[in-house]
């Protein structure tokens, strides 16, 4: 539930935003020269809001709080340069209604005790890694070693930082004032398991390794040929000692895969080009394939491990079912909340959204071919 509550905090939307503008911004061109007189001239990006952005309780809260706010959140309290007046008239909607919703909630926590504190901080931060799984306690050490710090140092700072006081706060509040009395039966999980019963269809899987000799089919003949020969050569060396696949595979595949022995992982048939799925399919545990080849050259190919289709049994998707329901429940109630505070401060915006003329987002790069015979889409 905790990660449902970013609607109500300034610091993850202002942060979210302008994270969200710097993924998508354009590499930055070499520098061009300017003239003076040019390179004086500043873009008011906050131009593209009204000077009253929304009313509380009959109190205006202006574009200058706004830029405010956000320019807080920012590092040297500047937005970075690539940001622009469509930018911003495309986010102020959510980055006022969640001001004004921070306001209001700060107002009911402070009618109801709720203060932030470095010793609640502490205290929270200290019950949280009590109840984190051990592997992301692991991930966290190994990340903040790098960095030459332990989990308690870190823990230490983040509890003194006022912001943090106040998000884990605001945490606090919500958990226990608008989230507390969510609950999800095993009823409704198996209502959703019948009614998306496809969703649960696992597909057959594969675990296994291969040697690669690289033959493109526009190769010339003649490296076709010595490709031909190499893979043959290996065929009869496994033929002998079946055992020897991994430290041939080290030794000769052109695969990247060789790293690991010519290991490819787990893979469901879709993954992989038809020729090479169709052998790897009919392999049995420890089973070698005879040559297999593929438009990247030549393959032998060992199943280290197989599993058949099935269907994930309700028991075994009750969990995660049950996670995601909660979750949209902890949605919903954040909503009504938040509905339920803009109606009684009465509140009104002046900002709408506005369609971007252009998308934002660039087009996903294509990815990098490679030899381990995946299948492009």
């Amino acid at each position: 539930m905790k990660n449902n509550l970013k609607m109500f905090s300034l610091v993850a939307v202002g942060v979210a935003g302008l994270t969200l503008f710097a993924a998508k911004a354009p590499e930055a061109e070499a520098p061009k020269a300017k003239s003076a007189e040019a390179a004086a001239e500043t873009v008011d990006v906050w131009s593209a809001l009204p000077e009253v952005v929304a009313e509380v309780n009959g109190k205006p809260l202006t574009r200058a709080e706004v830029a405010k706010l956000m320019l807080a959140q920012t590092p040297d309290g500047k937005l970075p340069p690539f940001i622009t007046v469509d930018m911003v008239r495309q986010m102020a909607p959510q980055i006022v209604k969640t001001i004004v919703l921070d306001k209001l909630v700060e107002a009911e926590m402070e009618k109801e005790g709720y203060k932030p504190s470095e010793e609640n901080a502490r205290k929270y931060l200290r019950e949280q890694l009590k109840k984190a799984p051990k592997n992301q306690l692991a991930m966290m050490n190994d990340r903040l070693s790098q960095q030459g710090k332990t989990i308690d140092q870190y823990s230490n700072e983040t509890a003194k930082n006022p912001a943090a006081q106040q998000a884990i706060a605001k945490m606090q509040f919500m958990e226990e004032k608008v989230l507390k009395s969510i609950k999800v039966t095993d009823e409704e999980a198996k209502a959703v398991y019948a009614k998306n019963a496809d969703k649960f269809q696992e597909p057959a899987k594969v675990t296994a390794s291969h040697i690669l000799v690289m033959a493109k089919q526009d190769a010339d003949e003649a490296t076709k040929k010595a490709a031909l020969k190499k893979i043959n050569d290996i065929k009869a060396r496994l033929a002998k000692d079946p055992s020897a696949f991994g430290a041939i595979a080290k030794a000769e595949s052109d695969c990247p895969s060789k790293n690991n022995n010519g290991s490819l992982g787990e893979f469901v048939r879709e993954q992989m080009v038809p020729e090479f799925s169709d052998a790897a399919f009919k392999l049995k545990p420890g089973q070698i394939s005879d040559i297999v080849t593929t438009q990247y050259g030549y393959h032998i190919i060992r199943c280290d491990a197989n599993k058949p289709a099935r269907v994930i049994p309700f028991e075994e998707a009750k969990d995660y079912l049950k996670k995601q329901l909660t979750i949209q429940k902890a949605q919903v109630a954040e909503a009504q909340y938040a509905e339920k505070l803009e109606k009684a401060a009465n509140v009104k915006y002046f900002v709408t959204p506005v369609a971007p003329a252009l998308p934002i987002a660039p087009a996903a790069p294509a990815a990098p071919e490679d030899c381990r015979s995946r299948k492009g889409k």
